[in-house]
């Protein structure tokens, strides 16, 4: 088999258990993370809530999402931020992994209403922040100030900026943030 995040790492790295961890103690029985690349998130999820229901989504269908769906078994589909092929409010719980911050600019409004439309009672926001409304940070990759965008679509999140033992890379040291919206 080829080196991939489940050969390579005895253990869940930190950043990867960010989501299971705050899922603790809230009623839900749908997960949906978009962008969910090799499913780490989803595995940590599927570990302590065996009975939730659990669907990954990723655009690199070709690459590592096939074959992670076929390693872990989890429901991993084809998809896109910009069009998620699911119900208005289908997913008690919604998330992101630095999803946004792969994206261009003037994409990341369409990805957020879209992942606005799908949730129901929670999403989660692990990216970068900016002082600019949209901008891009340090080493080139695009971020926001997700309170006040959040706040553009009559939400409101709580911030918490992730500790460097959890994410001890940069742009992540300095600008990365988790964001919760209690919908």
């Amino acid at each position: 088999m080829a080196e991939n995040p489940y050969t390579t790492y005895a253990e869940l790295r930190p950043s990867k258990k960010i989501v299971v961890n705050l899922l603790e103690g809230k009623e839900f029985n749908s997960v949906l993370e978009v962008g969910c690349q090799w499913g780490e998130n989803l595995i940590a999820i599927r570990e302590k809530f065996p009975d939730k229901k659990i669907v990954g989504v990723d655009a690199d269908w070709d690459g590592i999402v096939q074959e992670a769906k076929t390693i872990t078994g989890l429901d991993i589909r084809k998809g896109s931020v910009f069009s998620l092929e699911f119900q208005d409010k289908e997913f008690d719980v919604v998330f992101t992994n630095a999803l946004f911050c792969m994206l261009q600019p003037e994409q990341i409004e369409t990805g957020l209403k879209e992942i606005i439309r799908v949730a129901k009672k929670y999403i989660i926001l692990i990216e970068l922040k900016t002082e600019e409304f949209i901008g891009i940070v340090k080493g080139g990759r695009t971020g926001a100030d997700w309170v006040s965008l959040l706040g553009k679509y009559g939400l409101e999140a709580t911030t918490k900026k992730i500790p460097s033992k959890v994410w001890g890379a940069n742009p992540w040291v300095d600008n990365g943030y988790i964001y919760e919206v209690k919908l």
